[in-house]
């Protein structure tokens, strides 16, 4: 019985949580109607004039084998201005067979403009594909301000909470450890802002706790928190959008050079923990006006890439 109420839980738990994605969506987002298959595709793309694609992990080579080469923006019409704003190649290498680069190599060439999101990415452009204007711009969330993300949490009052966030995709008793040793260590309350584990029975009174946090709340956490610890690109991403002290653990599963390539920006490379054992107290403050100056000119520069490669 344990395992058939915790499985209840965990659907129900998961079709909330997608309705309020959905939800977000719909609130938020101009979408086409639904692409389902091949002609579906050709029929939303034909009313396009340009195509962007980027964002993520898009061009993990990984994906390829499930996606084939759509993220690559493989079925865009001559006529249409082709864009790659912020891709990711989620690790420092692309590994998938000669027939699909070489098929890449030449479609490359059919783009008007193309940057990526990591140093690595630069790199992979110029030695695999033979491409070498690209440049590397910012994450797409990081183009708007923290103004814009209050907003959109419901903040109009942003007060700090003695909470210590964490959003940790890959938990382990390690990192739990260093979780709690922190957020005993700054006096902070520790508030988990992914899914909670729960593996004992599961009446359905605590099918709640089984929900992922609503976007919102997702960053509404993160704002009203004083410290943030997370293994997550993105996590690490809002904790520098509201100048939130930080550490992020090395994700060597999910790659770390998207985290090397981000704090670099920012010199903020000492924030990246491989080992959790090698953390040393007290953990040194983040300067953020220098952070904020840096932000502010590589989104200028992120944005003039994409007016240019519209215009």
């Amino acid at each position: 019985m344990r395992g058939g109420g915790n499985l209840i839980g965990k659907v129900v738990g998961r079709l909330w949580s997608n309705k309020l994605i959905i939800d977000f969506k719909n609130r938020h987002w101009d979408m086409t109607v639904p692409v389902k298959d091949q002609s579906s595709l050709n029929s939303t793309l034909s009313n396009m004039d340009a195509i962007i694609t980027g964002s993520d992990q898009i061009w993990n080579s990984a994906c390829i084998e499930n996606m084939g080469l759509y993220y690559f923006g493989i079925d865009a019409l001559p006529r249409q201005k082709l864009i790659a704003y912020a891709p990711s190649f989620g690790k420092n290498r692309f590994e998938t067979n000669k027939y699909q680069i070489d098929t890449l190599k030449t479609h490359f060439r059919k783009f008007k403009a193309i940057s990526v999101r990591e140093d690595d990415g630069v790199s992979i452009m110029q030695n695999v594909f033979g491409i070498d204007n690209v440049m590397k711009v910012l994450d797409p969330t990081m183009l708007m301000d923290k103004d814009y993300y209050l907003r959109l949490a419901g903040i109009t009052d942003l007060k700090q909470k003695d909470s210590l966030a964490y959003y940790i995709l890959d938990n382990d008793p390690q990192k739990q450890r260093w979780i709690d040793t922190l957020s005993r260590n700054l006096g902070l309350k520790p508030v988990n802002i992914n899914k909670p584990e729960y593996n004992g029975s599961l009446p359905i009174g605590k099918i709640r706790s089984l929900r992922y946090p609503s976007i919102e709340n997702w960053l509404k956490n993160i704002a009203e928190s004083k410290f943030v610890l997370t293994d997550s690109f993105h996590g690490t991403v809002f904790s520098i959008i509201f100048n939130r002290s930080f550490l992020t653990f090395g994700n060597n599963a999910r790659g770390n050079s998207r985290f090397e390539s981000l704090l670099s920006m920012f010199e903020l490379q000492s924030r990246i923990i491989v080992n959790p054992d090698e953390i040393t107290l007290p953990v040194k403050e983040i300067n953020y006006p220098k952070v904020n100056i840096l932000l502010n000119k590589y989104r200028k520069e992120s944005a003039d890439f994409l007016l240019m490669a519209l215009s």
